[in-house]
């Protein structure tokens, strides 16, 4: 008598994938293959450590494959999971296991029409979701975004048994006709990493490796955009209170090349000063303990960019958001109030910092140095900065005004208090002929600024980089 058992099988990123194990091996009704496992396509976090490590066969080869990280007691390292995760994990298990039991019976009764079909109308989709979990930071969001895109080219599901290689070709097509192409690029190179993922987890889920079959989209050499000193002045002073913490961390990437990565986990605890060398961050990092030593202008912790010091264990920029689609466009609206009309991303000013330090004379080596915070390590984490070719670098972004932040943050809190109920509606600009709802118009078919909103603009012109010549036009068909 066959006998199914539900086992687990350690992957990438301490989870593991569920399978069913039949022994002896089972013949699948169709097509009389035998086999002794059954993938699921479902995953639960580990409750343990795992680590990849090498092994020699007998006969020679060798081989990789994961086992326990052991504690100093020489047991398998435990792993904490979060209420969220053990409720996952107890859902799902308790559902394979269900799965456990029905195809027990079937088999009992003679019946193995659960193989192979299962595994061909296996949701690649949801496969992919499954990986994603195993992704953080912006690494996570790319594949998220990417997922997004395979779910609008697919209606929102992909069976297995329907991925071929006219599939991916059709698919990458879509995404080089929706993104631009080093962005297609990114996206189709988390896909071909997903079908390579399927085809190594069980060859019977996906039977051909597809990833070695498509070519990748190859990548264009792209100039990254940044501001002149001029332009970053003019950001500095426009207004744009809905989006000022993201604002607000923009500059302070371009006063210091802080990373986006860095800057949200940044902490009150990481700023610190000495009077030698003036204003530093430590970036302590979890690998090592030791803190890169990035010395920073005065301006950089001005109370109008970054407020009061608080706690040291809080962030220095709470509420960054990620950077989703609706925040890249209001950056853009701000920016093209300010009248700057280049393709900025946030990336583009850690460059502006780049650039703006080679116009004031700082050489490659020290750049270097600051941007990629290589060898710029203490032992202890107030000592003094050494390198007085950064401490000079630093000082020389202390030249920008950031007392128009201030009146901003003022505008911020008016708003909050006065106008609750901006995101929804805008009596300002709801007697304009233009004006469709939802804070959009002709003029502004992504969003009105803030300016325009709350009446510190009249706009009885086009403002900069506006895109057209649509003002304020009075419906008479309203009553004021």
């Amino acid at each position: 008598m066959i006998r199914v058992k539900l086992r687990t099988k350690p992957i990438k990123g301490n989870l593991l994938s569920l399978y069913y194990d039949y022994y002896p091996a089972i013949k699948a009704s169709d097509t009389h293959t035998a086999t002794r496992r059954e993938f699921t396509g479902k995953f639960i976090y580990s409750p343990v450590e795992y680590e990849f490590k090498e092994f020699t066969s007998s006969k020679g080869i060798t081989y990789k494959s994961q086992v326990p990280v052991l504690d100093k007691a020489g047991k398998p390292k435990k792993r904490k999971l979060t209420a969220e995760q053990f409720k996952y994990n107890q859902e799902t298990f308790d559902d394979a296991k269900q799965g456990e039991t029905t195809r027990q019976g079937m088999i009992n009764k003679g019946d193995h029409s659960f193989l192979p079909g299962k595994a061909k109308t296996l949701d690649f989709v949801v496969f992919c979701e499954n990986l994603a979990k195993e992704k953080t930071g912006s690494t996570a969001e790319g594949w998220t975004s990417a997922i997004k895109h395979l779910k609008r080219h697919t209606g929102g599901s992909l069976p297995i048994g329907n991925l071929n290689k006219s599939f991916c070709e059709g698919f990458k097509k879509y995404l080089l006709a929706n993104c631009s192409n080093n962005t297609a690029s990114t996206y189709f190179n988390k896909f071909k990493a997903a079908l390579r993922e399927a085809y190594t987890t069980d060859p019977q889920i996906l039977t051909t490796d597809l990833s070695a079959l498509i070519e990748a989209i190859p990548e264009e050499e792209t100039q990254i955009e940044y501001l002149t000193t001029e332009e970053l002045q003019a950001a500095i002073n426009t207004p744009f209170p809905e989006l000022h913490v993201m604002k607000n961390a923009a500059i302070f990437s371009a006063l210091t090349s802080l990373r986006w990565s860095d800057i949200q986990k940044l902490t009150w605890s990481e700023i610190q000063s000495n009077e030698a060398s003036g204003y530093y961050i430590a970036l302590i990092t979890k690998k090592n303990k030791k803190a890169p030593v990035l010395p920073i202008p005065k301006s950089a912790v001005s109370v109008e960019l970054i407020g009061q010091r608080k706690n040291p264990e809080d962030l220095v920029f709470p509420g960054l958001a990620k950077s989703t689609e609706n925040n890249n466009k209001m950056r853009t609206n701000w920016l093209n109030i300010a009248g700057i009309t280049k393709h900025i991303t946030f990336y583009s000013f850690r460059h502006t910092w780049r650039t703006l330090q080679q116009e004031r004379g700082t050489d490659i080596y020290t750049q270097s140095k600051m941007l990629t915070h290589s060898d710029l390590k203490t032992t202890q984490i107030y000592s003094e900065i050494r390198n007085p070719g950064m401490v000079a670098a630093a000082r020389r972004m202390d030249n920008f005004d950031l007392s128009a932040l201030k009146s901003e943050k003022t505008m911020a809190a008016h708003i909050q208090i006065n106008y609750p109920d901006i995101l929804s509606d805008s009596d300002r600009c709801y007697h304009c002929l233009n004006y469709w709802g939802e804070l959009k118009c002709f003029a502004f078919p992504h969003r009105i600024p803030t300016a325009i909103l709350t009446g510190a603009i009249t706009h009885d012109k086009p403002i900069p980089g506006q895109g057209n010549d649509i003002v304020f036009e009075a419906d008479k068909t309203t009553s004021t």
